[in-house]
């Protein structure tokens, strides 16, 4: 006795019929919203995603930097030289720079591109971005 082989449109079919009955048997297993919330005198509010927080993978260093720089393409304060007076001052401040003052430079950190000027009163325009670098100023 050869038993039947069900056709590709036969199995689908079977396999709808058998989603519709679990679906709505899974419908009718469980209760209500309305009644859960009457029973236990709480509001159901589906749960809030959250997000995962991604490792901060900077050294103590660049996360410091990242900190105090200023929001433009320098870091620390900038300074200015005054020809007039051959003085070395802070740009924001105009304040003088003592000439024992000693500074560091970040030297495997340079900053490349061009700036345009675009006339008294204007914004330049900056192409500029950091070239890294292994080199060290220590010798």
């Amino acid at each position: 006795m050869q038993k039947a082989v069900k056709t590709t449109t036969q199995a689908l079919a079977q396999q709808k019929a058998d989603a519709e009955r679990d679906r709505k048997r899974l419908i009718a297993d469980q209760p209500a919203k309305d009644e859960i919330e009457r029973l236990t005198n709480q509001t159901i509010a589906p749960a809030k995603a959250t997000s995962v927080a991604v490792p901060d993978t900077r050294t103590s260093q660049q996360a410091y930097l990242d900190e105090i720089a200023p929001p433009s393409s320098l870091v620390g304060r900038p300074i200015k030289f005054d020809g007039k007076a051959g003085k070395w001052l802070f740009a924001d401040t105009d304040e003088e720079i003592d000439p024992n003052t000693d500074f560091v430079a970040l030297c495997d950190e340079i900053l490349i591109g061009w700036i345009k000027f675009n006339g008294k009163g204007e914004q330049p325009d900056r192409m500029q971005g950091f070239f890294t670098t292994a080199l060290s100023c220590r010798r």
